[in-house]
């Protein structure tokens, strides 16, 4: 599929607001490839899908799931524990 035509999805995880690719949400295996791929469905909020967890933290999932690694910076001390 080519990035024109790649369908975006809004998420609003905790409070924060995202925007990505549903080829990223889909891309492994997971409960977000299964909340993406129309297993069951998802709670919306003002158009964005919800998800109850720790906005903050979720940008390093994202960052994960669109490069299959991530780098966590020294002054996020919560993610080293």
């Amino acid at each position: 599929m080519d990035e024109e035509s790649e369908t975006v999805i809004r998420l609003n995880v905790g409070g924060h607001q995202y925007t990505t690719a549903l080829s990223t949400l889909t891309g492994t295996d997971g409960m977000l490839a299964t909340m993406f791929n129309g297993s069951f469905g998802s709670t919306r909020v003002d158009g964005a899908h919800f998800i109850d967890r720790d906005g903050q933290l979720f940008r390093y999932v994202l960052e994960f799931l669109r490069n299959q690694r991530v780098q966590l910076p020294e002054s996020v001390p919560v993610l080293r524990q």
